[in-house]
């Protein structure tokens, strides 16, 4: 007898993501360091670019609805063909929510005289909700059995790297802190292309069982 396994999401889904990701980070980092004038830091986080000008703070909170939309309904996807534990949909929506409120509350966009204001506090807060949702996302991959061999290999790969991020913030390291905005996006961009290669099985799409 063969039993169809649960269908894997489709990886085109985040690969929009990555996409729609890209397009509007390097745009407002673009724009608004050239065209703008507000020059070329690397030590400035996405954020900090996105939050300088109104076009850019609007381009990806719009940008981001649609990438929230695809993160959720591939990760949902690939909970239920791999039969994973409830924990793993709460932090679905931990880090969908971290993202939407971190899109809505641009960091800086409303702070004056360099002192943060109510709205910069709550991006502070939901990006770093967001990033725990991640990397326990990879966590729980890594250690889930039903996951395939190179989901495991890559979830490792990028918790450890996470833990890489949260020692270079947490002690100020100037190699982490000069080079931020490269860290942060290698860290965004990491999660959606491990996800992508999730949805390959290891084996064919049926297995047998008994004879």
């Amino acid at each position: 007898m063969r039993i169809r396994k649960k269908e894997l999401p489709n990886s085109g889904l985040i690969a929009a993501a990555l996409a729609v990701f890209l397009v509007t980070s390097f745009a407002a980092i673009i724009v608004n360091s050239t065209l703008l004038g507000h020059g070329f830091h690397l030590d400035y986080s996405i954020s900090k670019y996105v939050g300088l000008e109104t076009w850019s703070a609007v381009l990806f909170t719009i940008g981001n609805l649609f990438v929230a939309a695809f993160f959720g309904k591939y990760l949902w996807k690939l909970g239920e063909a791999w039969d994973m534990p409830r924990l793993f949909y709460y932090l679905i929506v931990v880090m969908v929510a971290g993202l939407l409120t971190l899109s809505f509350c641009p960091s800086g966009y409303c702070d004056f005289d360099g002192k943060k204001n109510l709205i910069t506090w709550l991006h502070e807060v939901s990006s770093r909700m967001m990033f725990i949702a991640m990397m326990s996302e990879a966590a729980l991959i890594a250690c889930w059995k039903k996951a395939s061999r190179l989901a495991h290999a890559l979830c490792v790969s990028y918790v450890v790297y996470a833990i890489i991020c949260i020692a270079g913030y947490f002690t100020k390291g100037e190699w982490f802190l000069t080079f931020l905005m490269i860290y942060e996006s290698m860290y965004l961009a990491m999660f959606m292309i491990m996800l992508a290669f999730c949805g390959i099985r290891d084996t064919e799409d049926t297995q047998k069982i008994g004879n």
